[in-house]
């Protein structure tokens, strides 16, 4: 096919004209090269810089080269974990395991993990005190006044509380997210991804793992240099709003975030 073209060309088209559509071609194949190569620049540095960002937004230290992620609960020998708090914790386990390839990212979300057996490594808690026990007792040694009430309600501080809402088309539930040092092993980090609902808890596992791309982590903190700067080494406890319909949720956001001392 290609040389029948190229006898065609021969025939008809003078040398001005071979000399003429040649460059046309050279240039084309010289400009696709050069748009390449910047998409394949830009996509090289966003992709890096996001990396990049997501390990600072973890703060994983890996002392032992390893992190736990931890969820559910023991309920007469039977795992309790389901739904959107497992979606949670696999999507976390999925993004630690992109941005710590030669890590080991140990699994124990089927309740293994009691709360006087807490890892001596960095650690992820997924779900409530209710359910979680690693979440209970990192939650007990805060140094912030900050519980779940009896109504599901999230309480910090005096002056926040947050209350999960049903209206008739939809619903809205609040997650929480805490990153502080270990408080049983100091050297380490602890991740809180807690909710006053179900599907709180996985809307800040999305957040966290860096799903919902509006909504950055440190969105708060990015209008001044400084004040990132801070978040950024600094651990912090941050609020997340979510409507859901049925098991469908969107319109996430952080409603609430500061640092705190650990």
């Amino acid at each position: 096919m290609l040389t029948e073209i190229l006898i065609w060309f021969e025939a008809n088209i003078s040398t001005l004209q071979l000399e003429v559509v040649g460059g046309i071609l050279t240039a084309v194949l010289v400009l696709s090269g050069q748009i390449f190569i910047l998409v394949a620049r830009d996509f090289i540095g966003l992709f890096i810089g996001r990396i990049g960002g997501s390990r600072r937004v973890f703060n994983l230290k890996m002392v032992q080269g390893s992190v736990y992620v931890i969820s559910g609960s023991l309920k007469n020998s039977s795992p309790l974990i389901k739904g959107p708090d497992a979606k949670a914790a696999t999507r976390i386990i999925a993004i630690l395991e992109l941005l710590y390839p030669k890590k080991k990212i140990i699994d124990e979300s089927r309740g293994k993990t009691q709360a006087t057996n807490i890892p001596q490594h960095d650690l992820i808690s997924v779900g409530g005190p209710i359910n979680n026990p690693i979440t209970r007792s990192i939650l007990s040694a805060f140094q912030v006044d900050l519980k779940f009430l009896e109504d599901d309600s999230l309480y910090i501080d005096d002056a926040n509380i947050f209350t999960p809402k049903e209206y008739g088309d939809y619903s809205e539930d609040y997650g929480l997210l805490i990153r502080t040092k270990n408080p049983f092993f100091r050297e380490n980090t602890a991740i809180v991804v807690a909710g006053c609902g179900t599907y709180g808890v996985y809307a800040a596992g999305l957040i966290l793992s860096g799903s919902v791309r509006k909504t950055p982590l440190f969105k708060e903190f990015n209008k001044k240099r400084s004040s990132k700067d801070k978040v950024i080494n600094s651990d912090f406890i941050s609020v997340v709003k979510c409507k859901y319909i049925g098991d469908n949720i969107y319109d996430t956001e952080i409603v609430y975030q500061k640092t705190i001392s650990s």
